[in-house]
This record gives structure tokens, sequence and C-alpha cells, in this order.
């Protein structure tokens, strides 16, 4: 797995290296050893250029042949702090394993007329949260 995180008006060095660790412990957390190498994920850290309601969101951006989630594009909110970012990320990377596990189809996830209520929300609401305590208790 390829996690990079691009460099990013609101990141210095060090705290684009701590969305980095969160980013690897989130997907550990997540998707353990089998999964997470067959992957690569891209995050963005914005500001201006994300709708102002919105605090980020992932895409799909390359299958495998057999139609396999293979590149992720996240972005971010980057412009309230780093701790904010790191469970926007926390948030975006269980939308990561819910596709990769087949706990939603990304045409669902992009067409949702309910996308606040929606089960994918709903559990990625839940499961921030706990993500960023334990990037917390391991920081």
């Amino acid at each position: 797995m390829i996690l990079y995180i691009k460099p990013s008006r609101y990141l210095t060095a060090a705290k684009r290296e701590e969305l980095y660790k969160a980013g690897a412990l989130f997907i550990e957390e997540l998707m353990g050893d089998s999964r997470r190498k067959k992957f690569d994920i891209i995050v963005s850290v914005k500001g201006a250029g994300l709708n102002p309601y919105v605090d980020g969101y992932c895409l799909c951006t390359e299958e495998y042949d057999n139609g396999k989630p293979r590149e992720f594009e996240v972005d971010i909110r980057g412009d309230r702090g780093l701790d904010f970012a790191i469970k926007c990320m926390a948030h975006e990377f269980v939308h990561i394993w819910q596709m990769c596990t087949g706990r939603i189809d990304e045409k669902a996830y992009r067409n949702s007329k309910d996308h606040f209520n929606s089960p994918w929300e709903v559990e990625a609401r839940e499961l921030e949260e706990p993500l960023y305590e334990l990037y917390l208790k391991n920081s």
C-alpha cells in the first residue's frame, strides 16, 4: 500500500508526518495486514477548495480488472487544525474500508439522496471517534 499525504499550505512537515502516522494506523486497524497492501491512498488537505459544508470525501479513482478498488483519492479539511483533519481522515478511511469490504458500492455512495443518514455515513460517524482515540493513545 502507498499512503501519500500531498504537501499543503495547511501542513508543516511535522503535521504532514502526523497525518501519515494516523492514516497508517487507521488502515492497520480497519484492514489488518492482509488487505492494506492491495490499494493506494492519496490524501489532499484543503480548505477553500472544499464546499463549506463538507469536511472531506473519498473516491475510488482506479480499480483492478476484477472491479476491486485499487486507488483512492481523499480530500480532507485542513483549515480547522490538525486534530480536526485527523478526525476527517478517520471518517474517510472508514469509507475506504467500507468500499474494500463490499459494505457499500461507490456508485451508491456517490448518488445517495439522503447521504447524511445513509448507513455508511452513520457507521463512519460512529467509528471516527474511536479511531481518533486510538491515534491519541498511540501518539
